[in-house]
């Protein structure tokens, strides 16, 4: 992806959310297992860079998506908009996938 779509990305986290439907999924001690999508159209923005209906969205750049805070404070991470690729773990259908998004200049 261009630097360009990842700066799409960021400044416009509202609209794209809109697009999907999500919700956090409880994990043991009080944490997160991650974000669980729930919908999420295949002609979406999302959808259309290969996130599917039913992924666990686990991590993103190593940043685990493990309470409200943390998936609040990604989506204002200031490292993601300076990094050469975004690294997302999924899991899918109970097997870890893992989707790599390399940014050009």
């Amino acid at each position: 992806v261009s630097a360009r779509e990842r700066d799409f990305i960021l400044e416009n986290q509202d609209k794209l959310i809109d697009e999907i439907k999500f919700h956090s999924v409880p994990g043991e001690g009080g944490k997160m297992r991650g974000v669980a999508l729930d919908d999420i159209p295949e002609s979406s923005h999302l959808g259309s860079r290969g996130f599917k209906k039913g992924d666990l969205v686990r991590s993103v750049n190593g940043i685990a998506l493990d309470s409200t805070e943390a998936a609040n404070s990604l989506l204002a991470n200031e490292q993601l908009r300076g990094a050469a690729s975004i690294k997302v773990d999924i899991d899918r259908q109970g097997r870890t996938v893992t989707l790599q998004f390399d940014i050009s200049k």
